[in-house]
């Protein structure tokens, strides 16, 4: 009986750990980078974004134009119209 409760109570961490890292990934650069690398267009495209924004700290326009050809690249239409705006 107390192995049965362990267990469950085991499980219930595991997955409440995976659900609140995957929410923290989700929702912050650091995120947008990992699933960037991993190949994410949409993750990509976010970061080009990021990137483009004079008004953010982060600003590069060297690596928006990265990201965004890299979203491009992997069908995100979207990045076309960004990159034709950092070549005005």
């Amino acid at each position: 009986m107390k192995k049965g409760i362990l267990i469950t109570i085991s499980l219930a961490f595991v997955v409440f750990v995976y659900f609140a890292l995957h929410s923290y990934l989700s929702n912050t650069f650091y995120g947008d980078y990992l699933y960037a690398n991993l190949g994410n267009p949409q993750a990509q495209y976010a970061l080009g974004v990021m990137y483009s924004d004079e008004h953010n700290e982060r600003y590069n326009p060297q690596e928006a134009v990265k990201w965004y050809t890299k979203a491009l690249e992997n069908g995100y239409l979207d990045a076309a119209t960004m990159l034709g705006k950092m070549y005005e």
